[in-house]
């Protein structure tokens, strides 16, 4: 599926650190366009498959069962090179709201370390001293995730 004429939500941002993202509109619905992440080696052109493992991923996670988002892969041209992109349905369209789970973790005022820790202690204790969530459903839910994501290598 070629995105490059696809309409540009130019009013909606995304945000993490995998690469460059756009939302478009495609069949009346947003979108999250994401581009490849430029290697960090010695060619300076050479771009990362992270679109592709994106759209894998999903796929195999949801043969597993698991709720995921809707994926397409597909091409975009920018400045006249044909770049492979995911398209993920934007599932905050319907006005739910996406955090980090960084910010979750600033919430808790007397934290070790700021959100961005990722020792498994402080990310457990995060999970059982929040108040949004039922702490037995958000554990069940990371590990299935930890489990998931170890399954497909996306670390």
């Amino acid at each position: 599926m070629d995105f490059t004429n696809c309409e540009i939500n130019k009013f909606k941002y995304y945000g993490g650190k995998n690469g460059g993202k756009i939302c478009i509109i495609y069949n009346s619905a947003d979108y999250m366009l994401k581009f490849p992440a430029v290697n960090d080696g010695t060619n300076k052109y050479a771009y990362s498959n992270n679109c592709i493992s994106e759209y894998i991923s999903c796929k195999i996670l949801k043969t597993l069962g698991l709720n995921v988002q809707e994926t397409i892969l597909g091409t975009y041209i920018l400045n006249n090179n044909e770049k492979i992109v995911v398209a993920c349905k934007d599932f905050t369209a319907d006005g739910s709201i996406f955090r980090q789970f960084a910010e979750l973790k600033n919430s808790q005022i007397e934290t070790s370390k700021n959100g961005y820790g990722t020792e498994l202690k402080e990310v457990i204790e995060a999970m059982e001293n929040q108040m949004i969530y039922d702490v037995f459903e958000l554990k069940k839910f990371f590990w299935e995730m930890f489990i998931a994501d170890a399954l497909v290598r996306k670390f």
